[in-house]
């Protein structure tokens, strides 16, 4: 599935969903740090970087709450220092333990999220075929 989707190899769906959402201005960097933080590792990366990518991505239009984006690769790979400042602001305000709590409760929520969604996709019959995905 990744291959089809044009993913590359390493490239985690972490990096353009934090790239949408400051592409899009939903979240306020300053005020927001914390959601920032925990949309980047709700998969447990991000601690405080996202790995490297292994192939270069091209830029991606996407839609976002009714905006049209277009998000650059520099985005996703996310190799600057707004990670790791966040991931140091989150240990400092809430220390290691509180702020790995808070991670665990997030990809809890996250996994659960996603468990709903394979239900409903499951039970849906699809549009294209009629058969049950």
């Amino acid at each position: 599935m990744r291959a089809r989707a044009g993913w590359p190899r390493g490239g985690r769906h972490e990096a353009i969903s934090l790239a949408a959402i400051e592409a899009a201005g939903l979240l306020d960097p300053a005020t927001d740090w914390l959601a920032l933080h925990l949309v980047a590792t709700h998969h447990g990366a991000a601690r405080p970087f996202l790995p490297p990518f292994d192939a270069p991505l091209e830029p991606i239009d996407a839609t976002l709450h009714g905006r049209d984006l277009a998000i650059e690769v520099e985005s996703m790979h996310l190799a600057d220092a707004r990670l790791a400042d966040r991931f140091w602001q989150a240990v400092e305000t809430f220390g290691p333990w509180g702020i790995a709590f808070l991670e665990a409760a997030f990809r809890l929520a996250d996994a659960r999220r996603s468990e709903a969604e394979e239900m409903v996709s499951l039970a849906t019959p699809s549009s294209s075929t009629g058969a049950v995905r």
